[in-house]
Order: C-alpha cells, then sequence, then structure tokens
C-alpha cells in the first residue's frame, strides 16, 4: 500500500529476510550455522528458477 512505503526500509528489508549479496548471506548462514542451525530453506518463486546456482555457490562456500 502505498501509505505503508516510509516504513518498507532497506533496514526492514535486511533483518526480515535473506535479502543481501552474497559475501553478507555467506556470513549471516554462517552465523546461523555457528549458533546451532543445522537446515536452513530456500524458496524460489516463479520465473526465479536460476536463482538455484546462486545458493548452490552459497552452499558451497559454506560446506
Amino acid at each position: 500500500k502505498p501509505e505503508e512505503r516510509p516504513f518498507v526500509t532497506a533496514e526492514l528489508i535486511r533483518d526480515t529476510s535473506f535479502t543481501a549479496t552474497e559475501p553478507e548471506l555467506i556470513a549471516r548462514i554462517g552465523d546461523l550455522r555457528d549458533a546451532g542451525y543445522t537446515q536452513f530453506t530456500v524458496q524460489l518463486t516463479p520465473g526465479q528458477e536460476a536463482a538455484i546456482e546462486d545458493w548452490g555457490r552459497i552452499h558451497r562456500a559454506l560446506s
């Protein structure tokens, strides 16, 4: 909604999603792993199937 736009900040997006650069994602997911998390799920949306390659690179970086 247009009236909600002022509340959708870059900080909000960063804090509530995994929208970031590849190095930032590797660091954030690595922090989760180090905290004891053993699973991380990625949802690919229709039309964004090529993103599996991006997530594959991130997975390999953390393996």
